[in-house]
């Protein structure tokens, strides 16, 4: 099983997102609001040793540090600090009006007055800012229930393919049951299932993009089908 979460406040190791910084404010701001409305935005480092007193094995954390925008010399991480300039940049205000209006009494005035220098300092390339994203690997036991057949987690795949591989390349989880029916008179062994969590968010996505073909193609025939009439 993989789990993902951003760890809250953004950092820099330069200092260049100081504290007198709109942005750094503004991460600050959002934590006391979630805090009030009883969400701690800064769990997401303590994941793996929740993980490990709950009882998983082999718990691999692995951070990825998502460059606020395309500051960064590395191509793969300017491009990942474009996309992520363009996710804030469009959800700053959304998900920042509730929380601070509803536990922080602030008004909506004093908050996109916030935001204006928020997204000046977003788009600085000046302030070396990144967010840190939490990546945890579990493995697990299925335990046997009544009436549904042994379910047997090989670890030999995981292994071999994450935890010799060096943690920027490593791959997305693969995870191989071995199932085992038995009946009264016969013992019926079933192949192993593969399934991939690339693979599945491809499919998801192709099926995206697929109904947004139809819908669109849709919407144009009966566009034209509404001149017609």
């Amino acid at each position: 099983m993989e789990m993902q979460d951003v760890d809250y406040p953004p950092h820099s190791d330069d200092g260049t997102l100081s504290p007198d910084t709109d942005f750094h404010k503004w991460a600050q701001l959002l934590i006391l609001a979630f805090k009030a409305a009883g969400t701690d935005l800064t769990v997401a480092a303590h994941y793996k040793q929740w993980m490990i007193d709950a009882g998983f094995e082999n718990v691999t954390e692995v951070i990825h540090r998502w460059p606020q925008n395309p500051w960064p010399t590395d191509r793969h991480e300017r491009e990942l600090g474009r996309w992520t300039l363009a996710s804030l940049l469009d959800g700053v205000q959304g998900f920042s009006l509730a929380p601070m209006t509803r536990y922080l009494g602030m008004t909506r005035e004093q908050i996109e007055v916030l935001l204006m220098g928020v997204r000046k300092d977003m788009v600085n390339k000046d302030i070396h800012a990144y967010w840190s994203m939490c990546v945890l690997l579990l493995v697990f036991i299925l335990p046997r229930l009544p009436g549904v057949p042994d379910m047997l987690y090989t670890e030999e795949s995981l292994r071999s393919r994450n935890r010799s591989a060096p943690s920027h390349q490593r791959q997305p989880l693969s995870i191989e049951f071995r199932c085992v029916l038995e009946a009264p008179s016969r013992i019926s062994h079933v192949s192993c299932l593969g399934v991939n969590l690339q693979t599945c968010c491809k499919v998801v996505i192709l099926g995206w993009l697929l109904n947004l073909i139809f819908v669109t193609a849709d919407d144009s025939y009966m566009s034209r089908k509404r001149r017609l009439s």
